[in-house]
């Protein structure tokens, strides 16, 4: 009874889709990395074709923490050799009665890693709506133009043109950031802007390196890197440190650990597990 009343809680002032959006920013990091405006370096990149890593999401209110969700990532190599990143997920059967999700996001990358679009089909509440994104990097600009474009219910809402400085990714691409800087020498208290576009806005996040740390779930542990995330966008409770994530400290990358916090209670996400991976899972320390 207690877990309902939390859920009905979350439903009135956390579950609106533009909040999970800017959520599964956090919890759903997963891939490898690009450079700025999108030019690739290959050598950061720790992709295998047929990978995928399953991810358990929870939400934690005081003592409780019911778990919430499960999501799903794709790394497919096309046969014209460019890539496709996806993530798939959904509501279990609590969280379904207060707010189903059934989302699909995805992006794909030209062969030399550039980001060309992504679209995120999500029936939310049952509410279906399609938001796509086309990604332009002119050679003479500084800049990165974004065209947006979002259906909802089937009718169509807006079609408009973001423009964005530095690092910008839609939120599946910008979910290889990570994976790539924790593969680069760092020292704690270094800090790794970018920008996330999403729906008319341009949202500033930036990833700060704490240290290492060992992370242990379901009798498991797991030697990781730290980061705490600045999130600066009304769906969290503040800007600073409004998400953590422990990503696992070998080749893979792979996030560990996911705690975000929101204006009511946090969202956390475990790794549950990787098939395919490009490298040995060397982070594993004890199973």
């Amino acid at each position: 009874m207690r877990v309902r009343v939390v859920l009905r809680r979350v439903e009135l002032s956390v579950c609106r889709s533009e909040k999970i959006r800017l959520l599964a920013v956090c919890c759903l990091l997963c891939f490898g990395a690009i450079s700025a405006h999108g030019k690739p370096d290959s050598l950061l990149l720790p992709l295998a074709h047929g990978e995928s890593i399953t991810f358990d999401i929870y939400f934690k209110w005081g003592f409780i923490m019911p778990r919430a969700g499960v999501g799903t990532f794709f790394v497919d190599k096309q046969a014209d050799d460019s890539w496709n990143y996806s993530v798939i997920f959904r509501t279990l059967k609590l969280f379904d009665k207060v707010y189903p999700m059934r989302d699909t996001l995805s992006c794909v990358f030209s062969p030399q890693q550039q980001i060309v679009s992504a679209v995120k089909i999500a029936d939310e509440d049952h509410k279906y709506d399609v938001d796509s994104l086309f990604f332009s990097f002119p050679a003479d600009e500084d800049s990165a133009r974004i065209r947006s474009v979002r259906y909802k219910r089937h009718r169509f809402r807006f079609d408009t043109t973001l423009v964005a400085l530095g690092k910008v990714y839609d939120m599946t691409g910008g979910t290889m950031y990570l994976r790539a800087i924790n593969r680069l020498p760092a020292k704690p208290g270094e800090e790794f802007p970018l920008q996330i576009a999403i729906g008319r806005d341009i949202v500033n996040m930036s990833f700060h390196y704490i240290g290492e740390a060992v992370v242990e779930h379901k009798k498991k542990k797991y030697n990781t890197r730290y980061y705490s995330i600045d999130i600066y966008d009304s769906a969290f409770s503040q800007a600073k440190a409004a998400a953590e994530i422990w990503v696992g400290n070998d080749l893979n990358s792979v996030p560990i650990r996911v705690r975000a916090k929101l204006s009511i209670g946090a969202a956390e996400a475990y790794f549950r597990e990787g098939y395919n991976l490009k490298y040995p899972m060397e982070c594993m320390i004890s199973r």
